[in-house]
């Protein structure tokens, strides 16, 4: 497979062969249509997204001389489970309303339960069933884990690394919650929630997992950290700046969703240190609050103005020089050096 297109054609019809097996099996238990209903939708959203943490974990089993294509890629569904059970989660925390195009589970079972006029506080009624739900994904991920073939040896490191990445992300989701009841917190702070959050669960994880599952002895564990740290950082950072200035029919969201929700970012805490009072005035004045359409492209105009997005342009451009220069320390076959390569400039030119 030459790329993340042809590697989607492949994975996703084996993520939803088990998706469907799994919730047919769940489903047997139960014959209340609401119920069975809610659990079908929750299929829409998980057949979406971009696949790159199983796509990365690929690029490193094939190109450590992984050879049994079919059971690594059902090892890598786990991925997109965990994943998933992440978003349903993180759509409650910050009180989303669509994914993919869809209403979000939580949404959509408070919507259907307000239609059928029933009693209760439906809101929070809708929250619980989607947290719910997206426990029942993490068993799955797990119990998919459990069920690949692999050498015990192989496996038992794999999975040590999953459990690791499991840990890191619930941390730095816990650190992103938190960051928000901060007035002004130190980017070390910030950093560090984007190690945990995005270098280590999107990138440094999935590299050290495909590369397991194909030698134990792969040797390039401090290469993968340092490879994936710098494509998180700049991967996030890039993130940061769509929502500040991306198009939105090519995003597919709202701009500016993280001023609104007083998400701190690399940006915010630019113009924290190096603004002028009147700056950090302005900054404190719409942070954390409504936005019309008539004052967008002000607030846009002001992140350019005093040098944030140039900025973050800068450091999204030195994480992603010094990822290319890691690569050529990979000990890999040429033709996967220039896979990961080909990695970086998808994410160097990503418009979403």
């Amino acid at each position: 497979m030459n790329d993340l297109i042809e590697f989607k054609n492949v994975f996703n019809p084996v993520l939803n062969d088990l998706i469907n097996k799994k919730t047919d099996e769940f489903l047997q238990n139960t014959n209340d249509p609401f119920i069975k209903d809610f659990v079908l939708y929750s299929k829409n959203l998980i057949s979406g997204g971009k696949k790159i943490r199983p796509y990365i974990a690929y690029l490193a089993y094939k190109a450590f001389g992984g050879t049994e294509d079919a059971k690594a890629i059902r090892f890598f569904v786990s991925f997109e489970l965990f994943h998933n059970f992440c978003l349903i989660h993180d759509d409650i925390i910050d009180k989303g309303t669509l994914r993919h195009g869809f209403k979000t589970i939580h949404n959509y079972i408070f919507e259907k339960l307000k239609q059928e006029e029933r009693v209760g506080n439906l809101e929070h009624i809708g929250n619980s069933q989607a947290i719910l739900m997206g426990d029942l994904l993490f068993s799955w991920s797990m119990e998919n884990i459990d069920n690949t073939k692999f050498p015990k040896e192989n496996l038992l490191q794999a999975k040590n690394y999953f459990y690791k990445m499991v840990d890191e992300v619930c941390l730095g989701q816990i650190i992103d919650v938190d960051l928000t009841t901060r007035i002004n917190p130190s980017y070390k702070l910030i950093e560090e929630k984007t190690r945990l959050k995005t270098s280590r669960y999107s990138f440094v994880r999935p590299l050290q997992i495909g590369a397991s599952l194909a030698r134990v002895d792969y040797n390039a564990e401090d290469l993968f950290e340092n490879f994936g740290t710098k494509l998180g950082f700049a991967f996030q950072v890039q993130d940061d700046l769509l929502d500040l200035i991306g198009n939105p029919e090519e995003t597919h969201k709202n701009i500016l969703i993280d001023v609104t929700d007083g998400q701190h970012t690399f940006f915010t805490n630019y113009i924290e240190e190096n603004g002028t009072t009147q700056q950090k005035e302005y900054l404190k004045s719409i942070f954390g609050k409504e936005i019309n359409s008539e004052d967008q492209e002000k607030i846009q105009d002001f992140f350019q103005s005093c040098g944030a997005v140039d900025a973050g342009k800068m450091r999204i451009e030195e994480d992603l020089t010094s990822a290319k220069t890691i690569v050529n320390n990979l000990a890999v076959t040429p033709e996967y050096k220039q896979k990961f390569l080909d990695l970086v400039t998808l994410i160097e030119n990503r418009k979403n």
